[in-house]
């Protein structure tokens, strides 16, 4: 027992060393509702563009959540609804 003890706590303290230096950044979460069989894309602009911020999102009907990191997001991020263009439905 006192060697499985022992044993459990060189694994615990050897797991505590091998652990990432952990960074904590400001976020802000947005939301919205994407209603079924509507494709949505999120932008960000970036100077006088707007640059897509991953893959165009397939609505459902239910809300869609995005966390956006480096400040204050508010003006630098929009949804745009798709309209007669390509989407990749895979």
């Amino acid at each position: 027992m006192k060697a499985m003890k022992a044993g459990m706590i060189g694994l615990v303290l050897g797991s505590l060393a091998a652990q990432a230096e952990l960074e904590v950044m400001p976020a802000q979460v947005f939301r919205f509702v994407a209603e079924e069989g509507k494709f949505y894309q999120v932008e960000e602009r970036k100077g006088e563009q707007w640059e897509a911020m991953g893959e165009a999102v397939r609505g459902e009907g239910e809300a869609v959540e995005r966390v956006v990191t480096g400040g204050d997001a508010t003006g630098r991020i929009r949804v745009r609804e798709l309209h007669k263009q390509w989407v990749d439905q895979a």
